[in-house]
């Protein structure tokens, strides 16, 4: 895929329900949003500003960024004891939770091939690399469709303890933030290949939309939010989110008692990975699939593993693993964690639209998520080198979200 023109610096119940209790994916229309020319956004009601004094917490983590784009991929590893079917699944960028469930529906697709190719020959045995949100959806997807197939996740993290893990520090918004770029030429304009994009972005809300409905929303973390911009809106929802998911944006005047000129609100979800993940390991637990604490090499004999189907989830140790691909670079994100005193009324998002100087403020069911940032200056470093926390840039941006709340955002809009 081609380059594109946009910066890269860029602040930007219980049990085994989820397995067994949804629906297959589909496309589902979301519903339409009417716009009308003079509007106040949230029926003219203002809804509450977070206290930016709260004592912050400082969180950075580094993103499994893919130059061309996510990698789903079937490829055949040849191993000391004889061919072995491997899947990849990796490279999404700032976007894994919302592409989380579309791709481990295209990676279950695979394996109903392969599984179809087996059964008259050996007895497959599925080995899941990777704890995070890509690993443990497809780990979910797999036991939902085949309830006794034989599934282990392996991860070097133990599953009891997930707060290492780049998708639990992540915010938790649906929208494909940074991934889609891969998708546009260097003009801007989506290219043909944004179409398999887009699949994986509509089966991914069919299954949190379906969680949404399921009436355990709360177990899983997941929640519809309203999010605003300001006028300029979010490329992110505009572009990578077909409309028949995220629909066109209601315009009109934000809904805070400083920041009210003219924005947009658009409607998505909130996935907590801080409840999100703890959750799908218990329904993994009950249904039955395994967890195995191992770190894997770059010169593992894989021959030497049980398992014949291997699906690669491992995020920034994904190419080294394997090795023939090195289009993966980790970018380092900062995040600051505010406490949400009022989790009833501070329930939204703002996801900026301040050119290059963006910040998002996700308000969670138990927190507050401001960050934004991009930094692709860490490239060349160890990816752990891009999780140490740059208190400076942290608090810098936490004053710039602070000032668009305040309503200062002459700086925001470019020059007309």
């Amino acid at each position: 895929m081609r380059a594109y023109a946009f910066s890269r610096r860029r602040l930007l119940g219980g049990g085994a329900s989820l397995i067994a209790g949804l629906s297959a994916p589909g496309v589902l229309s979301a519903p339409a949003l009417a716009a009308p020319a003079a509007f106040k956004l949230n029926g003219g009601r203002i809804r509450p500003t977070p206290d930016f004094s709260l004592p912050p917490r400082y969180v950075a983590c580094a993103r499994p960024h893919r130059a061309t784009g996510v990698r789903v991929e079937q490829k055949t590893l040849p191993t000391s004891s004889g061919d072995k079917v491997l899947i990849h699944n990796y490279g999404h960028s700032g976007a894994g939770i919302t592409l989380s469930f579309g791709c481990a529906s295209v990676v279950a697709d695979m394996v109903a091939k392969v599984l179809v190719q087996m059964q008259s020959t050996t007895r497959p045995m599925v080995a899941v690399l990777g704890c995070g949100v890509i690993g443990l959806t497809v780990a979910t997807e797999l036991r939902r469709r085949w309830p006794k197939l034989f599934v282990i996740v392996y991860s070097q993290h133990k599953e009891t303890d997930l707060s290492g893990i780049t998708s639990f520090k992540a915010g938790g918004q649906f929208e494909p933030t940074g991934a889609f770029r891969e998708y546009l030429d260097t003009h801007g304009h989506p290219l043909p290949e944004m179409a398999t994009f887009y699949n994986y972005v509509r089966r991914s809300y069919q299954r949190f939309f379906e969680i949404q409905n399921s009436g355990k929303r709360q177990l899983y973390g997941v929640a519809r939010r309203a999010n605003y911009t300001l006028r300029e809106g979010s490329p992110g929802f505009e572009i990578g989110t077909p409309r028949d998911v995220v629909p066109a944006p209601q315009e009109g005047a934000l809904p805070f008692a400083r920041l009210n000129e003219r924005g947009k609100e658009y409607s998505t979800f909130l996935i907590n990975p801080t409840v999100f993940l703890p959750r799908l390991v218990l329904d993994l637990k009950a249904a039955g699939v395994g967890f195995r604490q191992k770190t894997f090499a770059a010169n593992e004999d894989w021959g030497a593993m049980q398992e014949n189907i291997l699906i690669n989830c491992t995020g920034l140790g994904a190419a080294r693993l394997f090795g023939g691909d090195n289009k993966m670079t980790p970018t380092r994100g900062q995040l600051i964690i505010l406490p949400n005193n009022n989790p009833a009324a501070l329930n939204y998002f703002f996801s900026g639209g301040c050119g290059n100087d963006v910040a998002y403020m996700f308000a969670r069911q138990n927190d507050i998520v401001i960050g934004g940032t991009w930094e692709d200056d860490k490239v060349e470093t160890d990816p752990g080198a891009c999780n140490e926390v740059n208190h400076d840039k942290c608090n810098a941006f936490l004053r710039r979200v602070r000032r668009v709340f305040d309503g200062d955002t002459a700086s925001c809009h470019p020059a007309s």
